[in-house]
This record gives C-alpha cells, sequence and structure tokens, in this order.
C-alpha cells in the first residue's frame, strides 16, 4: 500500500509540474494552497488541500510548515487550517495603480486650496476594477488633521466617499463589489443589504454623504460626487475631521465638500475620457 500510494502521489507530483512549465513551480503549488485555504475560511482540513490542490501529501506539508512559520496560514486547534495574519500585514502597504492617477495633476491645485480653506485632509477616490481607490490628496494644516495614502483600497460598504460612488451603482455592479459579509469596524458601520440600499437612496436623493464614525469613531467626513464628462459619477471628493467638532464646524465642511466637489468637476470637464 505505501509504494501505491507513493506512486499515485508522483503521478500527482508530474501532473502539478507540468502545468507549472512556465512559472515557478514552489509559488504556484503555494498560490493553489491558499486558494483551496480561501474558499474554506472556517478551516481547510491538511486532507482537503492535498485532494483539492492535487499535490503530493509531502509537498504540501512541507509548503504548509514554511507558510506557517512565515505567518501566512495559521494551523487552527483541530489541526485545519485557515490564512495567516502576514497577509493583512502585506495588504496594508499594497499601492494599486490607477487610470485616474495621470488626471491628478489637474485636480490638485483645487485640492490645496481646499486643505488650506478648510484646515483638514481633502481626498478623492474612484472604482477601478471593482475597488474603491484614493488617486489624490492633500494634508489639512490643523493640528488634528489626518494622514492619507495613495492607492489605499477603502472598504466598499464604509465611509464617505465609498457611500458616494457606491450610491451610484448600478445594483448588480454593488452585488459584485460588496462582500457577502459585511465587517462592523465600529458600532456606527452599517452590516445590512437593508441598511445600505436605504443610505444609498438617502445619498442619492441629497447630493452627499456622511461618514459618523463607520471605519474609525474618531474620524468623521463628508463626501460629495465629482461628475464625468457625461453627467456621470467619476469620482467622490471627501473631507475628513476629528470627531467632536460642533454642529457649525460639521456644516461649514459639509459645504465644503460640496462646492469642492463641483469645483473640480468644472476643472476636469473635457479632460476625462
Amino acid at each position: 500500500m505505501i509504494n501505491i500510494r507513493r506512486s499515485a502521489e508522483r503521478v500527482k507530483l508530474m501532473d502539478t509540474e507540468a502545468g507549472e512549465a512556465n512559472g515557478n513551480p514552489a509559488i504556484e503549488r503555494m498560490m493553489k494552497i491558499f486558494a483551496t485555504i480561501e474558499r474554506q475560511p472556517e478551516g481547510a482540513p491538511f486532507r482537503d488541500i492535498v485532494e483539492r490542490t492535487g499535490i503530493a501529501r509531502s509537498t504540501v506539508y512541507r509548503l504548509l510548515n514554511s507558510l506557517e512559520s512565515h505567518r501566512m496560514v495559521q494551523q487552527l486547534p483541530d489541526g485545519s487550517y485557515c490564512l495567516g495574519a502576514r497577509l493583512l500585514e502585506l495588504a496594508d502597504n499594497v499601492t494599486v495603480a490607477s487610470r485616474f492617477f495621470k488626471f491628478t495633476r489637474f485636480i490638485q491645485p483645487a485640492l490645496d486650496r481646499l486643505a488650506t480653506i478648510t484646515g483638514e485632509t481633502c481626498k478623492v477616490s474612484v472604482i477601478e476594477r471593482d475597488a474603491i481607490i484614493l488617486v489624490a490628496g492633500s494634508t489639512g494644516r490643523s493640528l488634528h488633521a489626518f494622514s492619507y495614502t495613495l492607492g489605499e483600497l477603502l472598504p466598499p460598504h464604509a465611509g464617505g466617499a465609498s457611500k458616494v460612488l457606491m450610491a451610484n451603482l448600478s445594483e448588480d455592479q454593488r452585488d459584485r463589489m460588496l462582500p457577502k459579509q459585511l465587517v462592523a469596524f465600529t458600532p456606527r458601520t452599517l452590516t445590512t443589504r437593508q441598511e445600505l440600499e436605504a443610505e444609498y437612496a438617502r445619498v442619492r436623493a441629497q447630493g452627499w454623504s456622511h461618514d459618523p464614525g463607520e471605519y474609525s469613531l474618531n474620524v468623521l467626513s463628508y463626501a460629495a460626487p465629482i461628475g464625468g464628462p457625461n453627467g456621470e459619477v467619476a469620482a467622490a471628493l471627501s473631507i475628513t475631521f476629528m470627531a467632536g467638532a460642533d454642529d457649525a464646524y460639521k456644516e461649514r465642511i459639509r459645504q465644503a465638500a460640496i462646492s469642492g466637489a463641483a469645483d473640480i468637476s468644472t476643472t476636469i470637464a473635457g479632460k476625462l475620457p
């Protein structure tokens, strides 16, 4: 039986290597393991990983040991495997390219003026390839102005800019972008599709959105749509500020977001494809 099992494993290994002729075999096998574990977020048993990847047991064992040592996967108490915390750390440093980046030189002066007037950080975000990406920004000069990272991926169900962009998509596009399970970043995060659709309808009707602390309780924002050449929403302008501001200050930021988005819409008119 041992010889038969080893022969079967060698056949699987040969088949796997045949499909990896144009890539790095070790990396290709690791990606197969990641894909298998991803489909079983509650834990993928070792046997399932072997069967679904078609990789020899001994090879799977060695790869899992290496991946676990680098915290790319984690072994659960029942012996199954899930994705590791290191992947989250790497994801925080991902910079995503955007076609919109080449237009930021036209809108940067407007962003800089707005950040100077309000004292708060102003950002522009877009949707590309079913992801919400921060593509431009200007840091405010107030004591508590927030920083930002170009290329940062934003959660589709939380935040002022995300709500403006998602509200103006078709329902099919929202279905594609929204995860099945919505993570509650704070107690104010909307975590049901019914809540989100009601919020999207409100955003469309009023022409702006408010983040009362959906992603971080300390960070609030107002956002407004930036129009494209055909009347569509091309991007979203958001202005972030510290929680605890009074109503008069909030209203000033809301008005600044609306007027700033209109200014940028005029600036880029005729420049977007």
